[in-house]
């Protein structure tokens, strides 16, 4: 949902829409002391299983049989008992000075997303033409470009 994924077009938009709206809330509701996070959770579930990359991960899962670390750590997937502890700390006073925060857990692997920002940006006095627009988006902010999507396993 992150970094988007073929086929998922409305699960990649709601959950960027999950995002902005921890982030606004956790400035909105900072002055009556309401934390507000996103859980960016990477467990295998029954909408993973129709990634055929996934399918075997998530029938080694219900069989009982971890999965190998290449999966748990490079991949960060897990089972949901593996995202679990997110929600209980998040609901603990250890937490309270978090908010705003977009926090990743799967398998071996925990992590804070970044919140969207410019890259890299280029000025051009009055304005832009449609030429001057390509020699920057091809030149200069040509290493910025993002990257999309999941390379699965």
């Amino acid at each position: 949902g992150q970094r988007g994924n073929f086929g998922q077009t409305s699960y990649s938009a709601a959950k960027a829409g999950v995002a902005a709206l921890a982030r606004t809330w956790s400035m909105e509701l900072r002055k009556a002391g309401v934390t507000v996070n996103a859980i960016v959770p990477n467990a295998m579930t029954a909408m993973t299983e129709t990634i055929p990359a996934l399918l075997p991960y998530s029938e080694m899962l219900k069989r009982g049989e971890t999965l190998p670390d290449k999966v748990r750590q490079d991949f960060g997937l897990g089972g949901p008992e593996d995202v679990a502890p997110l929600f209980v700390y998040l609901a603990s006073d250890r937490s309270r000075e978090m908010t705003g925060q977009c926090i990743g857990l799967g398998g071996d692997r925990i992590s804070i997303w970044t919140h969207p920002c410019e890259a890299d940006h280029r000025l051009n006095s009055g304005g832009w033409n449609t030429e001057e627009l390509a020699e920057a988006l091809e030149g200069p902010l040509l290493a910025v470009r993002q990257d999309v999507g999941i390379d699965f396993i």
